[in-house]
């Protein structure tokens, strides 16, 4: 059994205040390591209800496509976002208020990040990410912060 402490982890998050107004519109974080390879946790609207969504990268659908989704209790509410690495896993979370936080998927495989399976460039970064998917919009997102904790050697040298 691998030990705990040797297992490379690191945990981003942000807060995010974002009224989706349509489904094309989404804001949140992601794991991007290329083009199609890449995890992307966000809010936006679906069947006219706020939900938190997953997305993976496809390069088969040359697009990105839906993991899983839930609806949020507060739509109007700000949201916060955040992603634990886990060696080779990840857990997206989130939470709204003064609630606790809540799964939306644990222990996703991160291989779909690994330059094995996206080739070229090495290493996956996190990032705040706003889209309109190709469509109109004059809708804004706003990040209100970026943290960052992880167990990492570059995150010890400060």
């Amino acid at each position: 059994m691998e030990n705990v402490s040797s297992i490379h982890s690191v945990r981003p998050s942000t807060a995010l205040q974002f009224t989706p107004k349509s489904e094309n519109e989404k804001a949140g974080l992601m794991i991007f390591q290329g083009e199609f390879n890449f995890y992307f946790m966000c809010k936006s609207i679906k069947e006219n209800k706020t939900v938190i969504q997953l997305f993976k990268g496809d390069k088969k659908a040359g697009n990105m496509v839906l993991i899983t989704e839930l609806p949020l209790s507060n739509p109007s509410a700000a949201i916060q976002l955040e992603i634990e690495a886990k060696g080779g896993l990840y857990d997206f979370k989130y939470k709204q208020g003064n609630e606790g936080w809540l799964t939306l998927k644990n222990d996703v495989d991160g291989k779909y990040l690994s330059t094995q399976a996206a080739g070229g460039f090495i290493g996956s970064l996190f990032a705040l990410y706003a889209t309109s998917s190709g469509q109109q919009s004059d809708n804004t997102a706003s990040f209100k912060w970026l943290d960052y904790s992880g167990n990492d050697k570059i995150y010890h040298s400060k």
